[in-house]
């Protein structure tokens, strides 16, 4: 959507997502084309500790949901993310 000048704020991203690549991966190349867009991992597993995860995408900001997760803590997250999001694109550059 970048070529569009129509960028996503937000993204939830499964952790796992067979035969293709993992949640990390697809993080990885989403922040490639889109460096600013927000990303949350769904993940009901543990392939990989937390630190592992903020450490191979060395973005700590970075966040992880549970599953089984509840209606409410998609919705907050989202509004939170996205927030931070309209936050730095609408400030001005430092």
């Amino acid at each position: 959507m970048m070529k569009a000048k129509t960028p996503y704020a937000l993204a939830f991203v499964d952790m796992r997502m067979p035969p293709g690549w993992d949640g990390i991966e697809t993080a990885v190349h989403i922040w490639e084309e889109d460096p600013a867009i927000q990303i949350v991992i769904c993940s009901a597993y543990s392939d990989y500790s937390w630190n592992e995860v903020v450490r191979r995408v060395n973005r700590p900001g970075l966040r992880l949901l549970h599953k089984p997760f509840d209606a409410k803590d998609v919705l907050d997250l989202a509004w939170t993310m996205t927030t931070k999001w309209l936050n730095r694109m609408t400030s001005p550059p430092k």
